[in-house]
Formats: C-alpha cells, sequence, structure tokens
C-alpha cells in the first residue's frame, strides 16, 4: 500500500474498536501438508521407511503390512499396519506418534483403528493430546466422534496410537500377523457472519460506519478476508494511488494486504460502478468478534440533486471452510440528496 499522507476527513475515525485476537497466525507450510487439503484432514499410520512423503510416517512406526484404507489418503498414498521394529513374544506395548497442526475444534471427525487380521489385542486407543478418543479390544471403522472433536486445538496437536497384546510367542517373522492400522479423518470449518454495516454521513460528505465479523466456529479462522464496496464514482480518492477511496480499519485488518479496484455492479435492474477496498483478516477464534470500521468522503455535485448507489460487503474464511454461507455478505442501497425546497432530504 505504500505510505499514504494523512488528510484532514481521516480524523472522523471511530476509536472505540473490538480487542485483537490473540491467537497466533499459522505456520507457514501448514496447507502443503500432504495429509490435509481443503479443510480436511486424512491420516493414516505409515512409517517412515515406506510412507510416500517424509510428513506422512509416524514415529516409532515400523512396516508390517499394506492396507486398503477406509479413507480417502490424500496425498499420502498407501496406509499400512504398523507395529515396533521388533515384535516380542511377550506381552509388548507399542506406541506410534505424530505433530501436526490444526485449525482447532473438528466440525466432523471420525476414526478407524484396526488390529491386523482383526486379531483381539488387550486395547488399542488413539490418543489426542493425552485425550483418548477411542479405545477398544477390536476393530472398529470409521467410527462417529464428533463429541470427542474439542480434542484437536489450534496450533500444534499430538496424536498417539497405543496397542497392547499379550504373550503371543514368535510374531512378524516369516510373516505379517501383528499390527494396527489407525486413520484420522476430520473435517474443519469457521462459520463467518458479518453484520449489515451501520453508515453515518458526518457532515461535509464523510461518510463512516462500522459492521461486526463474527466466527461461530468451531474452527478457528486461520486466515481471512473483508471487502466493501460503495458502487458510485463520487468518493474522494485517499491518495493518488488509483481506486483508493475507502478505508477499511480495526484490530483483526491486516493492513498492508488491503487492495483497492474499480468494480462494477448490476443491481435491481441497473448498472453501477464504483470503488472496493479488500483486505485480508488476522485469525479469528470461535466465539470471537472483531470490528471493521468503514470510512469514505462522498463528493457531493454542485447545486440539488439525489443520487442512490450500492453498498456491499463480505467477509471469508481462506483457509478453512466457511460453515454456513449466505450470512458472510449483503448489499444494500444507500444515498445522499441535496433538495431545492423543503421537506429537508436526509441521507441514508
Amino acid at each position: 500500500m505504500g505510505n499514504v499522507r494523512p488528510v484532514a476527513w481521516l480524523l472522523i475515525l471511530v476509536t472505540s474498536l473490538a480487542a485483537l485476537s490473540t491467537t497466533a497466525a499459522a505456520p507457514a507450510g501448514w496447507l502443503s501438508t500432504h495429509y490435509y487439503e481443503f479443510s480436511e484432514l486424512s491420516l493414516g499410520t505409515a512409517s517412515p521407511g515406506f510412507a510416500q512423503y517424509p510428513d506422512c510416517a509416524w514415529q516409532g512406526a515400523d512396516y508390517v503390512l499394506n492396507v486398503a484404507p477406509d479413507f480417502t489418503p490424500f496425498n499420502c498414498g498407501q496406509a499400512e499396519y504398523v507395529w515396533a521394529p521388533t515384535c516380542k513374544a511377550d506381552a509388548q506395548t507399542v506406541e506410534f506418534k505424530k505433530r501436526i497442526w490444526l485449525p482447532g475444534k473438528a466440525a466432523e471427525f471420525q476414526a478407524s483403528l484396526v488390529s491386523l487380521n482383526d486379531r483381539p489385542l488387550i486395547f488399542m486407543e488413539i490418543r489426542i493430546n493425552d485425550d483418548i478418543v477411542v479405545h477398544t479390544t477390536r476393530s472398529v471403522h470409521k467410527r462417529g466422534l464428533k463429541t470427542q472433536a474439542d480434542a484437536f486445538k489450534f496450533g500444534w496437536n499430538v496424536i498417539k496410537v497405543v496397542a497392547r497384546k499379550g504373550k503371543t510367542g514368535a510374531c512378524n517373522q516369516g510373516g505379517a500377523d501383528t499390527g494396527v492400522y489407525a486413520h484420522l479423518h476430520a473435517k474443519f470449518a469457521a462459520d463467518l457472519a458479518v453484520s449489515r454495516p451501520k453508515l453515518t454521513f458526518l457532515g461535509n460528505g464523510a461518510v463512516t460506519g462500522t459492521m461486526t465479523v463474527r466466527n461461530h466456529g468451531p474452527s478457528v479462522m486461520t486466515a481471512g478476508s473483508a471487502w466493501f464496496a460503495a458502487f458510485t464514482l463520487n468518493l474522494k480518492k485517499v491518495s493518488d494511488e488509483p481506486n483508493y477511496a475507502i478505508l477499511l480499519l480495526g484490530p483483526a485488518i491486516d493492513a498492508e494486504t488491503c487492495g483497492y479496484s474499480y468494480e462494477s455492479l448490476y443491481f435491481e435492474g441497473k448498472d453501477y460502478s464504483g470503488y472496493r477496498t479488500h483486505c485480508l483478516l488476522k485469525p479469528l477464534d470461535p466465539g470471537e468478534s472483531t470490528v471493521i470500521t468503514i470510512v469514505y468522503k462522498y463528493l457531493a455535485p454542485a447545486g440539488d440533486f439525489f443520487e442512490q448507489w450500492p453498498i456491499a460487503w463480505r467477509v471469508d474464511s481462506r483457509e478453512v471452510t466457511d460453515g454456513k454461507y449466505g450470512n458472510n455478505e449483503g448489499r444494500r442501497l444507500q444515498g445522499a440528496c441535496r433538495p431545492a425546497m423543503p421537506p429537508k432530504c436526509v441521507a441514508q
């Protein structure tokens, strides 16, 4: 955006803004993992020696046998039955671990935990951040775990698969007979909603107002965007930068990312042209709200006039699916006028 010289009419800015989210930004590259795609996690067990990609492998796992996965494995490819590098004849407990970054509570969650050849074990468990979400002695497939979806947290998560067998004698020698396959499948969503902007003409053409963005969850909005447009060409430019006529301000606005464009809109049977400002938003926790302040200046024509123009607004979650569309955007007419005779003309 560059350095913009302050202009006098910006002194009208609203100063009471919502508190900034304390949620840290997501680490670079977290969307590039091979087990996460389009807000969806599909993570099956795989060993470091046989995993198609290093980020698909589980610590402590050793390959036993390929398995037809219960869920689409995305780019990780083939899932595996795994066990410790040495299968002991006596009772044995094994643990496989993986650390992954996720956007918080899941909207949907299922998991499979399967023993090779459905061989009963003393127990098998899936643990998320030390919470046991699956505990069983026999194989389970695609178990619904929506009530355990809050075991995922925003940030780094430690996933463990723990299994214990009894005394079996020699195992995994000359053939595969002991192993476990686990697969976690979850979908993440942040339902963003935005209020109808409340705009006020403050005199001398200055217009200011606010719209409130709220994340209804269940996941953290890791990164989002907001835009506002006024479809009239009678707006004062903030600077020499083309199409920079509207400011969006607030603690969640990442000002360095804002862009400005000339836009057209067909609305209620008429064509309009005007300006739009688009900015990225910082993370927003489930249940958290933030206020965006809108500022622009209308250049009233000389003499008596009446003009109406559409305004439009929208917010989106960029990296996590929006759980409910329709409450994240809107449009309506705004207007200004100067009559020759009473009654008084009221700006809209």
